[in-house]
């Protein structure tokens, strides 16, 4: 079977988002794509790209569903994060061998989450070598709000909020690795399945000053709006959402669970929550409108759990207290996720 034939095949599919496909002057068959905006609206372009790579960002025994799920659901996280909206994307996939049957769990699966946010496969490319898979998305900020929320708008004095939990996805790959005995479906489904937070980033554009999404870690993630924004944190440890099935599946060298969960939860990453700054007066307002869209985000529930504070020389970057009082975890650096580090 040609690369030709996969596409064609398993890729060249019609889609049911009508709305969608009439923006998309010339899709899958040729050269390159031809999209008129315009057709949507007009606004911003917004575009990102993610590539997924076996033994790296998923394990050999993934399933071919699961694989195909978390590449396009990373991206519309990274939209979630700028307030964006997705319409089009393209697939590069890189297959070590030709499995007809993994081709077609891996395109349905594709084409299941593409449909659910009204997504369009306009593109790609397929080539022979170690399983990878390269999703790019593209879209469009709305032309009321055509300034996206961005890491560099964090104020001194506004709260830090996030949503969800964190640490399920850490979770998650320790039982795959079997480094606990025990069994949870719903961390599981956050490594593997990560939802992303779209309708909250959507909302966040009236609110919020900066927003990231959770890919590396809450400690590596804040320093990026705290380094954008030149500004500092503070961390209210206690009030962290912490994945509850974290706390039984960690075996801390001293016994403090607390600590060592905690510490596993804000440096594994792959939670995709939205990490975000917003003003005191507007925290009620949010939460009220966060009230009112439960449906549209599944109930999903955000927490305040620090605040942002002026830039010092003398101050660090990032901070932590209890109760009150500083913070020191037991581990002397904690550290987010680098790929080359």
């Amino acid at each position: 079977m040609s690369e030709f034939t996969i596409i064609e095949q398993f890729f060249k599919k019609p889609f049911s988002n009508v709305c969608t496909q009439s923006a998309v002057t010339l899709g899958i068959g040729d050269d390159a794509a031809i999209i008129n905006p315009q057709q949507k609206g007009g606004g911003a372009w917004v575009v990102c790209v993610d590539t997924l790579v076996e033994g790296v960002h998923f394990l050999p025994i993934a399933t071919a569903e699961d694989i195909a799920y978390k590449s396009l659901a990373v991206n519309i996280s990274d939209f979630a994060a700028m307030g964006a909206t997705p319409y089009w994307m393209t697939l590069s996939l890189t297959l070590p061998h030709m499995d007809k049957a993994w081709l077609a769990r891996f395109s349905r699966a594709l084409y299941q989450l593409a449909s659910q946010y009204g997504i369009y496969l306009v593109g790609g490319d397929t080539t022979r070598g170690p399983l990878s898979v390269t999703v790019q998305l593209m879209g469009l900020n709305p032309t009321d709000h055509v300034s996206a929320l961005l890491r560099s708008g964090a104020k001194p004095n506004q709260i830090v909020a996030v949503s969800g939990d964190l640490g399920g996805a850490s979770l998650g790959l320790d039982i795959l690795q079997e480094r606990v005995q025990q069994m949870d479906a719903g961390a599981l489904s956050r490594l593997n399945r990560p939802e992303p937070r779209l309708a909250l980033g959507h909302l966040l554009r009236g609110f919020a000053s900066s927003c990231i999404d959770i890919s590396d870690g809450l400690v590596g993630d804040l320093l990026h709006i705290c380094r954008a924004s030149a500004v500092s944190a503070i961390i209210d440890v206690e009030q962290l959402p912490i994945y509850e099935g974290l706390y039984f599946g960690v075996t801390p060298p001293d016994g403090d669970t607390f600590d060592t969960a905690v510490a596993k939860a804000v440096t594994f990453g792959d939670d995709y929550e939205l990490l975000f700054t917003i003003d005191a007066e507007k925290w009620k307002p949010f939460m009220d409108a966060v009230d009112q869209v439960k449906h549209a985000t599944n109930g999903l529930k955000v927490t305040q759990i620090g605040t942002t504070r002026p830039l010092m020389n003398d101050r660090p970057l990032l901070s932590w207290r209890r109760l009150g009082q500083p913070y020191q975890f037991q581990e002397e650096r904690l550290s987010a996720y680098e790929h080359f580090t």
